[in-house]
């Protein structure tokens, strides 16, 4: 999976069904995507909270090298907002005190804020999946070739792939071709009660499950 800002609970999900996670960080970076923003409640309506990037005149860079508008003080004015949104929630300081410990990191690649929140999600929920890089692994290749390779690579017959990939994954017929077994997950978030919210809104961040459950809760969750 390509690394994202404050996943949904499905990113988590996934993580913790596998032996290995495989951050897809040396492909093409898509502006606008997930990758740099994802959406949280802020006063019982859905907010998006984006990382402004340097990407003019970087049609082609990878996402390892996207670096982050650090002018802004992006994170700061994040934290501000998460407290404004969650405060009140009932385990909101646990969604604050997640997010504030990485705030002074002077970090400026994308990818480093991401993956540095995504770990430390998984150490909160005890998702204890050995998690790699796809950029330190010899092998090259093309959507579900690359795939097929990586799992070469590290010797395993099993790969669990989002749903979303189900479509160029079986189209290419290369993982089905060959010893590698493909599941496809299918994670569907189930209602639970969000503060100040008259309708559910699902595929938020997992922060707002925290933030609403607490981190034991959201242990079974994501199950």
């Amino acid at each position: 999976m390509q690394p994202t800002y404050l996943p949904w609970s499905g990113y988590f999900n996934l993580i913790q069904n596998v032996d290995y996670f495989v951050f897809l960080n040396d492909v093409q970076f898509n502006k606008r995507s997930w990758q740099q923003r994802n959406r949280i409640s802020l006063n019982g309506q859905e907010k998006y909270m984006t990382i402004p990037v340097h990407s003019k005149g970087k049609p082609n860079q990878l996402i390892n090298q996207v670096e982050i508008v650090l002018e802004e003080n992006i994170l700061e004015n994040h934290f501000k907002t998460l407290k404004f949104a969650y405060e009140n929630h009932p385990y909101g300081n646990e969604v604050i005190t997640l997010y504030e410990k990485n705030i002074n990191l002077n970090m400026n690649l994308l990818q480093d804020i991401n993956v540095m929140l995504i770990k430390d999600i998984c150490e909160l929920l005890d998702i204890k999946t050995e998690i790699l890089f796809s950029s330190d692994i010899p092998v090259s290749g093309q959507k579900s070739m690359y795939l097929h390779n990586i799992c070469n690579y590290l010797e395993v017959t099993e790969y669990l792939s989002p749903i979303g990939s189900k479509q160029y994954i079986e189209e290419e017929q290369i993982l089905s071709q060959s010893n590698i077994s493909i599941q496809y997950q299918n994670f569907e978030p189930k209602q639970y009660a969000q503060y100040l919210c008259k309708e559910f809104i699902p595929y938020l961040s997992i922060l707002d499950v925290i933030a609403n459950i607490g981190i034991d809760k959201t242990k079974e969750y994501i199950k």
